[in-house]
C-alpha cells in the first residue's frame, strides 16, 4: 500500500502555506502543472517519493479563519482557480479553522488578534503540539509526519547557556524560560514526536545545538534554515562566476521590498536583523574573502503585496585595475517560488529519514540561504551535494 505523510505546517494560513497547498491540489486536479517541483522531474526518478495525491495537509495558525478565506485573502492565485478548487473538497484537516498556533516572539500584525490569550506555558505548549501531531497521524492512519515552520520570523537570542545541551534544554522546557521561542517549541515538540522537522524561517530552532543534540538521539531528520527563493539564490550563482573569473567584488548592494505579511513583520529591527544576518552570510563563504562593501536592505512596501523586488548593484575590478558593475532586478512573486521548494523539501527529508538517515540531512543544503552544517554556499556544489544525495536514496529504494 502507498504511504501517506502528513504535512503540519506551522503558519499553514500564511501566504507560502496557503499556496504550496492550494499548488499540490490543483495539479491533483490537473489544473496546473508541476512546474518548480523538482521532485517531480526525472532528475529525481527512481527516487520512492511520497505521491502528491497521498500527502495530507494540516497544520497550526494565530490566525484563526477558514482556510480559502486567507487563500483568498493573500491575492496570490488567480480567483477562476480558487473557485474551480472550492468546487471539491481539499486534502485538509481543516475547512474551518486550524488548530491554534503558539506564539511568543512575534508581532500582532493584526490589530484583530489577541496575542495574550494564546500564550500558554512552554510546557503545556509543547504537550499539546505532540498530541495534535499524534491525533493526525491516527486520524488520518498515515505513515508519519512532517513538520515544517513557515511562521514569521522572530528574532534570535544569542549566548543563551540552555541553548547548548539538551539537559538545560529540557529544564527551561520545565521552567517555563521565556527565551524559549515558538520555532524552538515546535521543533523540539515535533523532534519529540519523531516527525521530522523542517525550518523553512531564519527563526532558532533544529540549528541550536541542543535540538541538533536531541535530533541526533531521538534519530529524527531535520533540515533548515530560511528558504533560498529570490536575491540570496542568484547571488549564490553569480559570486562563483566572479570567483572562477578571478574579478575582485568591491561592493555589493542589495535592497528588497516586498508587501506581504512577512515584509510587514520585518519592519521591526528585532525581526528585520535575523533575516538579514541570513542574507548576508554567502558573499564571503564564496569568495574567500572580505574586503568588500556589502549592505542587504529589506523594505516593506504594501503596494506589491506578494509580489517580491530586489534590486542589486555589483561593483567589481578586472584586468588592469578596471572598474565595472552590473545591475540585476528580480522581480518575483514570493510564495509562488517558495511554495514548490517546501514540497520538495519535505518528500525528499522524508525519502531520507525512512531510509535512515536522522539528525541535520545537509544533502538540502541548496534550498536554504543559510543551510544547517553545510559551510559550503557555491550552488554549483550544492546541487553536487543534492544530486550525489538524490542517487543514493534510488539506491537504497
Amino acid at each position: 500500500m502507498d504511504k501517506k505523510i502528513g504535512l503540519l505546517i506551522v503558519g499553514v494560513n500564511g501566504a507560502i502555506a496557503s499556496t504550496a497547498i492550494a499548488g499540490v491540489e490543483a495539479i491533483k486536479r490537473n489544473l496546473a502543472k508541476p512546474t518548480g517541483l523538482l521532485t517531480e522531474t526525472e532528475a529525481v526518478a527512481g527516487v520512492d517519493l511520497v505521491k502528491l495525491s497521498n500527502i495530507k495537509f494540516g497544520g497550526w495558525d494565530i490566525v484563526q479563519e477558514p482556510h480559502f478565506q486567507c487563500l483568498k485573502k493573500h491575492g496570490i492565485l488567480e480567483e477562476s482557480l480558487i473557485t474551480k478548487l472550492e468546487k471539491e473538497p481539499y486534502d485538509i484537516d481543516f475547512f474551518s479553522a486550524p488548530r491554534t498556533g503558539i506564539t511568543n516572539h512575534i508581532m500582532n500584525i493584526d490589530s484583530t488578534m489577541h496575542i495574550d490569550d494564546i500564550m500558554i506555558p512552554v510546557k503545556d505548549a509543547v504537550r499539546q503540539i505532540i498530541e495534535n501531531i499524534n491525533e493526525f497521524k491516527n486520524k488520518y492512519n498515515l505513515t508519519g509526519c512532517v513538520v515544517v515552520n513557515l511562521s514569521s520570523t522572530e528574532p534570535r537570542k544569542e549566548n543563551l547557556e540552555f541553548l547548548n545541551t539538551i539537559e538545560l534544554f529540557e529544564d527551561a522546557v520545565n521552567k517555563n524560560n521565556p527565551d524559549i521561542s515558538s520555532g524552538m517549541i515546535y521543533a523540539y515538540a515535533s523532534i519529540k514526536a519523531h516527525a521530522p522537522f523542517i525550518n523553512f524561517t531564519p527563526s532558532a530552532t533544529v540549528d541550536i545545538p541542543a535540538l541538533k543534540q536531541l535530533a541526533e538521539k531521538e534519530r529524527v531528520a531535520v533540515a533548515g534554515n530560511d528558504g533560498k527563493t529570490g536575491q540570496t539564490l542568484y547571488k549564490t550563482v553569480i559570486a562563483p562566476m566572479l570567483k572562477w573569473r578571478n574579478l575582485k567584488l568591491l561592493g555589493w548592494y542589495s535592497t528588497n521590498i516586498l508587501g506581504n505579511n512577512d515584509g510587514r513583520v520585518l519592519e521591526d529591527p528585532n525581526h528585520k536583523k535575523t533575516k538579514i544576518m541570513s542574507k548576508t552570510k554567502v558573499l564571503d563563504n564564496i569568495l574567500g574573502y572580505d574586503d568588500f562593501y556589502h549592505r542587504v536592505e529589506i523594505n516593506y512596501y504594501p503596494p506589491r503585496g506578494d509580489a517580491k523586488e530586489a534590486w542589486d548593484t555589483i561593483d567589481f575590478q578586472g584586468w588592469l585595475g578596471t572598474n565595472m558593475s552590473m545591475k540585476i532586478n528580480w522581480i518575483g512573486e514570493d510564495s509562488i517560488l517558495a511554495a514548490p521548494l517546501v514540497i520538495d523539501i519535505m518528500r525528499l527529508l522524508w525519502a531520507a529519514y525512512e531510509r535512515g538517515a536522522y539528525g541535520v540531512v545537509r544533502e538540502l543544503a541548496e534550498y536554504f540561504k543559510d543551510p544547517i552544517d553545510c559551510k559550503d554556499h557555491d550552488f554549483s556544489n550544492q546541487i553536487l551535494l543534492l544530486q550525489k544525495f538524490i542517487e543514493i536514496l534510488k539506491d537504497n529504494n
